[in-house]
């Protein structure tokens, strides 16, 4: 990440992202709402900012409900995560296979937990 553009919480574009595990495991600041809005078009798409071009936006589709799976690499120092978007109904081709270590699990974990307590306080 030494090319992109970091704010003082390491937020890019308005992503966490984290190549360190103790930058992975952090709890604060919470992970706030982006900051630009959301833009969605009458296809079922939405623009978001691009995480590693600044100032660029990419077109993504939206997909209603998520499916996940994941494997044991422990030999590897974690785990691979497969989620894949849509559900029965309207199933899509969408989906993004993750490694991951048990501590990036635990912060993607506070981060979810942080986006239910924001959107629980209204």
């Amino acid at each position: 990440m030494t090319n992109l553009i970091q704010d003082a919480d390491g937020f890019i574009g308005g992503y966490r992202l984290a190549d360190e595990p103790e930058r992975l495991v952090r709890s604060d600041p919470p992970l706030a709402p982006m900051a630009t809005p959301l833009i969605v078009t009458n296809h079922g798409y939405a623009w978001f900012p691009h995480p590693f071009v600044p100032g660029a936006m990419k077109e993504t589709p939206i997909c209603h409900g998520i499916g996940i799976c994941w494997a044991n690499t422990s030999e590897l120092g974690g785990a691979v995560i497969h989620l894949v978007g849509g559900n029965d109904a309207a199933p899509t081709d969408e989906g993004l296979a993750i490694f991951i270590s048990r501590e990036g699990i635990r912060g993607l974990i506070r981060d979810l937990q942080s986006i239910d307590a924001q959107m629980a306080a209204g």
